[in-house]
């Protein structure tokens, strides 16, 4: 008979300042937050670890619409203990670069960003049932992104987002992008009704984490679905994801492991608002 695992505990607590400025057309942003956390397995002792980080942001609003930034943020996130091992904090440091433009007497907003993403403390799994921690890795990546109305009926939103992973971390996707378009409608002179669909698509890629060298996934393209009508206090949906029912794979790791992707999902709802 197998023997149950030893019972974990975690306890986090934090406490987090932070103000945001505007001079001018200066816009600032900085915060602090210290954390405290307490890990512990059944028949060991706790682990305490604790961290003050900070984030600080500065953008500039030129009246044609154009925005350019940079910030820098830091974190700090406790890491649930997994068959009584116990686990150090992940830690991060991120800086990005990014513009922004919003065209004056439109609703449409554009964005662009680079950053730079190196964190410590990873959990990682090269073989099923045992973890280990890494050392820092380093993510890079840009993201694209539009929204907004194209016309008072139709809202279009899209981005592109290009990833280059650590090769200590599992596989994702060096490129993926999507692009939404909802449109609204009446019927028999009663508004409300919207339709909208989208595509997702993500690139091929080679998990190469633990030294190994998985096979490759192919990339895969997905359709979504909506329908919806929506009063001053009812929504009622249809999402179908996945509505042609494509059948992939969405990883494959470096040690063997695959997982097919999600198939066909359907959702009704019926929100309330009150």
């Amino acid at each position: 008979m197998r023997e149950p695992f030893p019972q974990t505990r975690q306890r986090a607590t934090g406490i987090y300042l932070q103000d945001q400025v505007k001079l001018g057309n200066w816009n600032f942003v900085a915060g602090l937050r210290h954390d405290r956390v307490v890990s512990g397995a059944e028949g060991s002792e706790d682990a305490r670890d604790s961290k003050s980080s900070k984030r600080f942001g500065v953008l500039y609003a030129f009246p044609s619409g154009w925005s350019p930034y940079i910030s820098y943020a830091e974190s700090f996130t406790p890491q649930s203990p997994q068959r009584g091992q116990v686990f150090k904090p992940l830690q991060g440091e991120q800086w990005e670069l990014g513009l922004k433009y919003e065209p004056p007497g439109r609703s449409l907003a554009f964005s662009a960003a680079a950053y730079d993403l190196r964190e410590k403390n990873q959990i990682s799994q090269p073989i099923p049932g045992v973890y280990q921690q890494l050392g820092q890795t380093r993510t890079r990546g840009i993201e694209l992104a539009a929204q907004g109305s194209v016309t008072p009926d139709l809202d279009i939103t899209a981005h592109y987002n290009y990833t280059d992973l650590d090769a200590q971390l599992e596989g994702l996707p060096r490129h993926q992008a999507a692009v939404w378009a909802k449109y609204r409608f009446s019927i028999g002179g009663v508004p409300g009704f919207s339709a909208g669909a989208g595509v997702r698509h993500m690139g091929s890629f080679r998990d190469t984490s633990y030294g190994g060298y998985g096979p490759r996934i192919p990339s895969a393209t997905l359709l979504d679905l909506v329908f919806a009508y929506e009063n001053a206090r009812w929504r009622y949906a249809l999402n179908i994801n996945n509505a042609t029912d494509k059948a992939y794979f969405s990883t494959c790791l470096a040690r063997g492991d695959c997982w097919w992707g999600t198939r066909r999902n359907i959702v009704a709802s019926a929100t309330y608002r009150f």
